[in-house]
Formats: C-alpha cells, sequence, structure tokens
C-alpha cells in the first residue's frame, strides 16, 4: 500500500469535503482534492505546490 492509498483509507479527504460548494468555473480540482494533494506533499518532503511535478516523475 503506498502513501496515497494510505491516506484515502483513513478517510482524511472526506474532512475537506464541503457539501454545497460547487466548483468554480475556472478551477479544475475540488477542494478536498487540492487538500489531499498538498498533505501527501508535505509527507514527501515536498515544500511548495510547484515542487510537486518532481513527485510526478518518481516511478512507482
Amino acid at each position: 500500500m503506498d502513501l496515497i492509498d494510505f491516506a484515502l483509507v483513513t478517510g482524511i479527504d472526506i474532512e475537506f469535503w464541503v457539501d454545497g460548494l460547487p466548483k468554480g468555473g475556472n478551477m479544475q480540482f475540488h477542494m478536498d482534492d487540492i487538500a489531499l494533494t498538498v498533505i501527501v506533499g508535505f509527507l514527501l518532503g515536498q515544500e511548495r505546490i510547484f515542487h510537486f511535478e518532481d513527485i510526478e516523475r518518481i516511478p512507482c
């Protein structure tokens, strides 16, 4: 099980879901997805969201 699977099993993404908060027309992702990405990125040692591209290049 990798880190993202573990985070999803804990249900932490549900904590960031807000009913009735629609995604804006200029947004690509919902707030719960963004929050989960930031948390997992920080756990992996990335300090800025712009550095998350480094994680994408790491083979699983």
